[in-house]
């Protein structure tokens, strides 16, 4: 039994067969038996959407699949790649806080809160947010006045309180767990610098922990302090009590 070779006559047979139009070049040359490995561009007759399959997909009789040895594949939904030109609207992204980072056709990409998300325009436009997740998040946060201001690894997050930042996580805010409310504060480096800044000083060392010296900067001199020091004994070193400047 001989086989088909993909003529050009033949493959636009069977693309008008199953509601499709080929408007792509076609090169006879690089057909094969039962397969066809160029790229090719065809056009849905009553939808007018464009598909293009890229080189090295195979055309097999009646064009119901692509590499059928790879497991069945309709040609129109999965291997196939839609070719669409959109006009984004981009103050719609930016109203809720989103940041568009890539434009390809239909498919935008975006950041929320700095994670990346991926979506299609017509769907955004129709109310669907792959970022509503974080976006409860950030509504329960400003609900108690707070405000998130960064996602970390895992389910970690840090927030603003009162001026305050603290570090918690999904799971404690969800059982009611407050940071902020805990008779046991946490403190973290970008809390200290926010004492520190209150009276006009630079953190420029690594907070660990209260107990452990840091050096701050005060008009251009530095000096070291135990925080629990600051905190609780009101010492200052730049003010004169205990000074220790530093070379």
């Amino acid at each position: 039994m001989s086989r088909k070779i993909y003529t050009y006559d033949y493959v636009k047979e069977l693309l008008l067969e199953n509601g499709y139009e080929f408007i792509s070049p076609f090169d006879e040359s690089q057909t094969r038996d039962r397969t066809y490995y160029a790229s090719m561009t065809f056009r849905n007759i009553n939808t007018n959407e464009i598909y293009k399959v890229p080189a090295g997909s195979a055309v097999r009789p009646k064009l119901n699949y692509i590499n059928k040895k790879n497991g069945a594949t309709p040609i129109p939904t999965i291997r196939s790649q839609r070719e669409v030109t959109v006009e984004v609207n981009e103050k719609l992204f930016e109203t809720e806080g989103c940041k568009i980072t890539n434009i390809n056709g239909e498919r935008i990409t975006y950041t929320y809160y700095g994670k990346e998300f991926l979506t299609i325009y017509d769907h955004f436009v129709n109310g669907a947010r792959p970022h509503n997740n974080i976006k409860d998040l950030v509504d329960r946060l400003n609900n108690e006045d707070c405000e998130l201001i960064e996602l970390m690894d895992g389910n970690k997050f840090k927030y603003r309180h009162n001026g305050d930042i603290y570090q918690s996580n999904r799971s404690s805010w969800n059982k009611g767990i407050r940071s902020h409310t805990c008779k046991r504060r946490r403190w973290t480096q970008e809390a200290i610098e926010q004492i520190l800044a209150k009276e006009d000083c630079t953190l420029i060392s690594e907070f660990t922990k209260l107990s452990i010296p840091i050096n701050y900067r005060h008009e251009g001199f530095d000096y070291s302090v135990r925080m629990d020091n600051w905190i609780h004994g009101n010492i200052r070193p730049h003010r004169g009590r205990t000074a220790k400047r530093l070379k």
